[in-house]
């Protein structure tokens, strides 16, 4: 078993630090900002230290691999990583708001659309569109129950 290097630890807790430190400095705005008074040339400062997250990442994980064969399992893993990020940038480039139409806004489905899309998804209850399906809904189920089948629409 090979001796852990301590030192390549203390780097990534600084890069995993690093990436907090810039997620919230977007959260608050400081992007967005103009530099109108000398406090704000600290935030600055900090925002240019903390931007050396990824590239220590990168550093350490090239630095662990020196050593590693590459092998079809190394490959299969980097596709599926690939995948995941084409996916990703599908979903990023989906319209800026999307309408759902619906008369159970309470389904599991709807909920993890929620938590994808987040501000994007719309979801109505009492257009037109949703007034008539809740209208050929109630219609069908009725029929059905009268058939004594249990469909629905």
């Amino acid at each position: 078993m090979k001796k852990r290097n301590i030192n390549i630890d203390l780097i990534k807790c600084i890069a995993v630090f690093s990436v907090i430190s810039v997620h919230y400095f977007a959260n608050v705005g400081l992007y967005k900002t103009i530099i109108e008074e000398n406090k704000m040339y600290i935030g600055i400062i900090f925002r240019t230290l903390f931007m050396i997250c990824v590239p220590l990442f990168i550093i350490t994980t090239g630095y662990l691999m020196k050593n590693k064969m590459l092998s079809k399992k190394y490959y299969l893993g980097a596709f599926r990583v690939i995948i995941i990020y084409i996916l990703n940038t599908l979903l990023d480039l989906l319209p800026e708001k999307i309408n759902v139409h619906l008369i159970n806004i309470e389904d599991d489905f709807i909920k993890t659309l929620k938590s994808i899309f987040e501000k994007r998804l719309y979801i109505c209850t009492d257009c037109d569109i949703c007034k008539t399906y809740k209208l050929i809904s109630k219609e069908l189920s009725s029929i059905n129950q009268s058939k004594g089948k249990n469909l629905h629409f």
